[in-house]
């Protein structure tokens, strides 16, 4: 099967859905698949075999400078429309089997070329100019949009994201205290995230203004709040540190979760966070609020909080520092097991494979 993923910041970004494209391209390659990446201009490199075609586009850095009461799309989507024409000569060219799109920009050539097409959707997106309604299949990774989009009539399929075996956990981890400048007696916490007000980092950096014991905050990412959050941060006057951190290749991000005592993400909304699972994946116990979704990853091995509380979320972190996770354990094993790439990446496969099904019968 020659499958085409269009994802317009692939080469710019270490975000979410360029780990989630990246893992799965890998697997579908394995898989005896010819995989093929749509991307904008950009330095990072492709996954092993699969093809990163490198296309002319407008960065969302340039649209983020228009105010947004101006746009009537994010600087995201408008980054991928600006892919849109070169993305069609593309299409034309592989003549792909299938295309998987992110956004709804992504979406418009297959949609053009009427090419079969199946769209992720994170979560909180709901139908937006009926594109959900024009796609073969719509794939989320969070029960409350699958239940309400199959309620609309959309064909919506609910998959998980996943890690993979964390491999080697044995960092030199008195290398990574040293490159971070962390003394051996402090607690470390990590965040990973982008930086906008959805995350709520605001809220992390509230709490760990309270923190008496020694401590140092990591904060990896970059975004919009990036100048807002460094600026709260250095008013806070405990002496703890607070270190920010561009986004990283994942070989350095898996070395951050072997560094930190505790994971923290206290954002609002979010389809299925994949930081979540790597964290738990390297046995961190992780301190979020309490929504559905983050108590589904979670289950028992996490440590839920009202967030929005500083007192209660400050410790909260601290008592997180006492739940250790067996990660040898059985039950530990079987709850991991549901978020394996490699299971999870055939399930694509089979509904790609359905896809082109119900196109044939209809023809």
């Amino acid at each position: 099967m020659k499958i085409c993923v269009i994802c317009s910041g692939y080469s710019t970004v270490f975000g979410g859905v360029e780990t989630v494209i990246s893992e799965l391209s890998e697997y579908w390659v394995k898989q005896g698949n010819e995989v093929y990446i749509l991307s904008g201009w950009g330095k990072k490199e492709g996954p092993k075999r699969v093809k990163l075609l490198k296309l002319p586009f407008i960065s969302y850095k340039i649209f983020r400078k228009i105010p947004f009461f101006k746009r009537m799309l994010s600087a995201s989507e408008l980054e991928g429309l600006s892919l849109v024409p070169f993305c069609i000569l593309s299409l034309i060219c592989l003549d792909p089997d299938i295309v998987l799109s992110n956004q709804l920009s992504e979406t418009i050539p297959a949609l053009i070329l009427k090419f079969p097409s199946v769209m992720i959707s994170q979560a909180p997106i709901r139908l937006r100019f009926k594109t959900f309604n024009r796609v073969d299949r719509v794939i989320v990774n969070d029960f409350d949009s699958y239940k309400s989009l199959n309620l609309d009539g959309i064909r919506t399929q609910l998959m998980f994201n996943g890690v993979n075996e964390p491999g080697n956990r044995d960092s030199d981890i008195q290398l990574l205290k040293k490159k971070y400048g962390i003394s051996n007696n402090s607690i470390i916490i990590l965040t990973i995230a982008r930086l906008d007000s959805n995350k709520r980092i605001n809220l992390l950096l509230d709490a760990f203004s309270l923190i008496k014991q020694e401590a140092t905050l990591i904060i990896v990412g970059e975004g919009p709040e990036l100048e807002y959050l460094k600026k709260q941060a250095s008013s806070i006057k405990t002496g703890n540190k607070i270190v920010f951190v561009k986004p990283l290749p994942h070989d350095q991000v898996n070395e951050l979760y072997q560094l930190c005592d505790v994971f923290t993400l206290p954002s609002k909304l979010e389809g299925m966070p994949l930081v979540l699972i790597e964290a738990l994946s390297f046995g961190k116990t992780v301190v979020t609020n309490p929504a559905p979704v983050k108590k589904f990853i979670l289950d028992r091995f996490g440590v839920f909080s009202n967030v929005e509380d500083p007192i209660e979320y400050s410790k909260s972190l601290i008592d997180a520092l006492s739940s250790k996770i067996d990660i040898n354990s059985e039950e530990f094993i079987q709850h991991m097991n549901k978020f394996q790439w490699s299971k999870i990446s055939q399930q694509y496969i089979e509904t790609f494979h359905e896809v082109l099904s119900e196109r044939k019968s209809v023809k």
